[in-house]
């Protein structure tokens, strides 16, 4: 039996042992704490919340506004790149970030107006709406893609003219006439502006008479590059002063350059203007000087030549600059391939 100083003595004991094993108890939980803030404070991210990380908006690789859907702002982004990046997702690295949602894309079918502006003593403004009845007549559906071969069965043969009218279309036309023979001119909107009787002389004589737009720049030249909205006022433009100079709606199309970007196809669907390039390219753009035009037209001559193709187009100027070489070349051109037995057609396949 216990004395009473005996059994305090063990009760101090007891409780001693219970506070130990109360301390033993949450002795891993603590470790785990002090393990998960040790890792913390190693981690490359350390001290970095939620509310530290800079916005989505301003991550590299994002859009401003992409995580919100709001319509995208072009006006810093870099118009050079355009054709390679169509829909406002450029990648900028490895540790870029895709938009969530992507740039909204522009429809060639948009219902609001494009309304152009003009310098003085330059054909009044044009909207979209009013297009189909100011022009007279009409173009069937566009041709499908790009296009450099000419129509017809048998060897057949397609002149084409660009950056005209100017100085040296009326020697052009001269030749054409004196050799019965079609072609296809594509003029800028502000040359026909110009030389509207050109335009009326050329549609009068049977030519097709197409677009080349108005300013002729190409997309690194535009500020947004070939937007929906530059191609439709450039195209419209282009067409409508074409008509106004005693001409035809434009049906067919060539882009300076030969660029094609995303939205060039589908503009020139929704204005029924097929779109052309060409098979032989005569480079006499290249020629701005008059010394030696023998030699100098010798030269497109045979530029203009092929042996391989059976239905060629062949890129010409009678615009942009010194032209006179190619005046001089084009009866040698056609006598060559008419004695081979091709067909001189226009890009709409009559003759």
């Amino acid at each position: 039996m216990l004395g009473e100083r005996e059994r305090a003595v063990v009760i101090a004991v007891l409780a001693g042992v219970v506070a130990m094993v109360t301390v033993w108890g949450r002795a891993p939980q603590a470790d785990s704490d002090t393990t998960d803030a040790l890792r913390l404070a190693h981690s490359p991210v350390a001290g970095k919340t939620d509310e530290a990380r800079p916005p989505a908006s301003s991550q590299p690789g994002r859009r401003p506004d992409a995580q919100d859907g709001a319509k995208q702002d072009d006006s810093s982004r870099d118009p050079r790149n355009d054709d390679e990046d169509p829909d406002g997702t450029r990648p900028t690295g490895p540790t870029s970030v895709t938009p969530t949602v992507p740039r909204p894309v522009e429809s060639p079918e948009a219902t609001s107006p494009v309304t152009t502006s003009s310098p003085a003593g330059e054909p009044g403004p044009t909207t979209e709406t009013d297009f189909s009845a100011r022009l007279s007549g009409d173009c069937p559906e566009a041709i499908e893609g790009l296009h450099s071969r000419a129509p017809g069965s048998g060897p057949t043969i397609a002149l084409t003219f660009d950056d005209g009218p100017g100085p040296y279309t009326s020697q052009v036309l001269d030749v054409l006439a004196r050799e019965d023979v079609p072609a296809t001119f594509f003029v800028t909107g502000r040359n026909v502006s110009k030389n509207p009787d050109l335009v009326a002389r050329a549609t009068r004589e049977g030519h097709l008479v197409a677009n080349h737009t108005w300013d002729h720049e190409y997309p690194d030249e535009v500020e947004g590059g070939w937007t929906v909205r530059y191609l439709k006022e450039q195209l419209v433009r282009t067409s409508n002063a074409v008509v106004e100079a005693g001409g035809e709606r434009t049906c067919w199309f060539r882009p300076p350059g030969g660029s094609a970007p995303p939205n060039l196809q589908p503009v020139a669907a929704a204005l029924r203007m097929s779109i052309a390039l060409w098979s032989v390219d005569t480079e006499d753009w290249k020629i701005q000087a008059d010394g030696d035009a023998e030699g100098i037209s010798w030269k497109i001559f045979m530029a203009a030549l092929t042996t391989t193709q059976r239905h060629p187009v062949v890129l010409l100027h009678d615009g942009g600059g010194f032209r006179g070489a190619t005046a001089a070349a084009l009866p040698r051109i056609i006598d060559w391939y008419q004695d081979r037995g091709y067909t001189f057609v226009r890009l709409d396949g009559r003759g």
